[in-house]
């Protein structure tokens, strides 16, 4: 989708969604400052018993990752889905490809 024309009002319309990582985390084996947590842009979708959310997450180091999580059967409440989900993009964050 990245290279379709139509790529920046698509990209445009997706919500944005906040990683929180801890005050004390490091990158690179550095402090972080000045972290935006705004680094998720993604559309969700679900009925009972199914979570799916899919769109692309910023790197520390500015590169993006394009990803989907899909969850279903589950029964009862999704907040342990959504709890998993923050964890797995807290990682992703901090994701550095070799170079």
């Amino acid at each position: 989708m990245k290279t379709h024309p139509h790529f920046a009002p698509f990209f445009d319309g997706l919500p944005i969604y906040k990683v929180e990582i801890p005050d004390d985390a490091t990158w690179n084996h550095k402090p972080l400052t000045d972290y935006n947590p705004k680094r998720v842009f993604a559309k969700t979708g679900g009925m009972t018993g199914v979570s799916t959310i899919s769109g692309y997450i910023k790197t520390l180091d500015n590169q993006w990752l394009a990803f989907s999580f899909l969850a279903n059967g589950y029964t009862g409440s999704n907040k342990p889905v959504k709890e998993l989900r923050h964890e797995i993009w807290a990682e992703l964050v901090r994701y550095q490809a070799d170079n």
